[in-house]
């Protein structure tokens, strides 16, 4: 799952029931769920998605963080 919020933007309550129930299921079932996402805290991602599925995706997860310069020029 490639960066789970709409452009940094909060979701619907549609959005967010949905994410969780995707994730809930993975996770009751111990199926492995990949995540990147671009935030600076765990937080701030948690905000976006939802304390409930942010919990799910942290149980028994293996966390990097990833901190190098972006390759992309400035416009």
């Amino acid at each position: 799952m490639s960066d789970p919020t709409v452009g940094g933007q909060s979701l619907t309550p549609f959005q967010l029931e949905f994410l969780y129930r995707v994730i809930d299921e993975r996770n009751r079932h111990r199926r492995p769920i990949w995540t990147t996402a671009n935030f600076n805290k765990g937080s701030e991602l948690a905000s976006m998605i939802g304390a409930a599925a942010f919990d799910r995706l942290r149980d028994r997860a293996v966390s990097h963080h990833c901190s190098w310069p972006s390759w992309r020029v400035p416009t």
